[in-house]
């Protein structure tokens, strides 16, 4: 058995797998890969920047952490939207 911790693994698995598995019935092709390119080009500029910070968390998280709930934000608001979208067509 090999024990692998968060901070050896980082962000990018839970991303990946969420991704796959749960944003890609909402994303389609270009839509999905602009969502990956903004993740792979802020993301850890935003944890650099969260560093100067880590003296002042009550709690401490990592960045799995971090990104899970980031993907939990931005899954409600392209679920939502959806929703929105089909309502409209049922009205008109």
């Amino acid at each position: 058995m090999v024990y692998v911790t968060p901070s050896d693994l980082g962000w990018r698995p839970h991303f990946y797998t969420w991704v796959q598995n749960y944003i890609s019935e909402y994303l389609e092709g270009e839509k999905r890969e602009f969502l990956v390119d903004l993740f792979e080009t802020f993301v850890d500029l935003a944890f650099e920047k969260m560093k100067k910070l880590r003296d002042r968390e009550v709690m401490a998280t990592n960045e799995s952490q971090n990104v899970e709930c980031l993907c939990n934000f931005i899954e409600h608001f392209i679920k939502d939207s959806r929703i929105q979208q089909e309502e409209k067509k049922d009205v008109w």
